[in-house]
């Protein structure tokens, strides 16, 4: 752990816009409202960004787009769950 850190702070002052990318993919699935949009947001980060980067290739640094569909699958399943309408109480019945 206290490698990582290092690590991240010399690269954070080499190329301060090093991480720009992954942070905007980050950014743009917590707006989006379907598990499509994600897919989408990861395709065109996987397309422009990773391909070709001397550095994510060399050091690995890219975002994992299927941890990321797993996370947006619990949580759009989660809010399907929330907004589903209860049932109604027969009369007389108390909760």
């Amino acid at each position: 752990m206290k490698r990582t850190k290092v690590l991240a702070w010399l690269l954070r002052t080499a190329s301060p816009q090093l991480l720009h990318a992954e942070r905007n993919v980050v950014r743009q699935s917590g707006y989006a409202y379907r598990q499509s949009d994600i897919q989408g947001v990861i395709e065109f980060y996987r397309h422009k960004f990773v391909s070709g980067d001397w550095y994510r290739e060399t050091f690995g640094f890219r975002m994992s787009g299927k941890k990321l569909m797993l996370i947006a699958r619990e949580v759009f399943e989660g809010t399907q769950q929330q907004t589903t309408v209860p049932e109604k109480r027969a009369s007389g019945q108390r909760s």
